[in-house]
């Protein structure tokens, strides 16, 4: 697990249009402090972890690049079931994994592609869909 802190903390402010300076004067620390934050020089104490999410209006989770790594890990897990399935034949039940997939995610290239694919493959019309559920 890779920790991101320090291009988040680069992202968020730029994003934000925040200064180094905005960020340290919130919480009380020099902007030399932030400055080595965003360099990866040092890092924040864990205190102020929770301060920071708040002024950039994040979570911690969000800070620390920890949503994303979950939102990869159960990406991967559903495009294993997905390629175990099609390996069985299961392209209907891959249809409703990957359109659940989407709702969860719905910017997942990934599951698009994968749906994309298995609809054009299996030509899936209405009729075959009614009779296949």
């Amino acid at each position: 697990m890779t920790i991101k802190l320090t291009e988040n903390l680069k992202a968020l402010r730029r994003a934000k249009g925040n200064t180094q300076e905005a960020l340290a004067n919130h919480l009380c620390v020099t902007t030399a402090a932030v400055s080595k934050w965003e360099s990866g020089d040092s890092y924040p104490d864990i205190e102020n972890l929770p301060a920071i999410a708040a002024f950039y209006n994040v979570t911690v989770d969000d800070l620390l690049g920890v949503s994303k790594m979950r939102q990869a890990a159960e990406s991967e897990a559903l495009l294993v079931r997905v390629w175990e399935n099609n390996n069985k034949g299961k392209i209907f039940d891959n249809i409703e994994l990957l359109r659940a997939g989407l709702r969860e995610q719905p910017h997942n290239h990934e599951y698009m592609l994968e749906l994309a694919g298995m609809l054009t493959s299996a030509r899936v019309d209405d009729e075959t869909w009614e009779r296949n559920h």
